[in-house]
């Protein structure tokens, strides 16, 4: 019998309230479903990305990858920027992320627009 690995991918942009009392807007890109698919997706962004992604944490009864900030606009950059097959609403939301967010070179910081 074929077993079935089922996974599903977020992206958006939340609001993260800071100490002195300003919102910051936080792009991220995550996956969730079974350990195996995580580190293929996680192993697959620091190769093409070259930078170090942060952990898998267990959720519910599977696990889940979330990359944020200037990692989630390379990421998403890197599977949405040419892309010729998705999902509607999915491809809207990297749109408006690849508009609203620019990554400098090497940089950390983003330059939100």
């Amino acid at each position: 019998m074929a077993r079935c690995h089922r996974w599903r991918r977020y992206l958006g942009v939340y609001q993260r309230k800071t100490a002195n009392g300003t919102v910051r807007s936080i792009p991220y890109i995550s996956l969730t479903g079974n350990l195996y698919i995580c580190h293929q997706f996680k192993a697959f962004l620091e190769r093409q990305i070259g930078l170090p992604m942060p952990g898998i944490v267990p959720y519910r009864n599977s696990y889940q990858f979330t990359v944020l900030d200037h990692r989630a606009v390379r990421a998403i950059k890197l599977l949405y920027k040419n892309c010729t097959v998705a999902l509607g609403r999915k491809l809207e939301v990297a749109k408006r992320i690849m508009n609203s967010f620019q990554v400098q070179d090497n940089s950390r910081y983003l330059r939100r627009s």
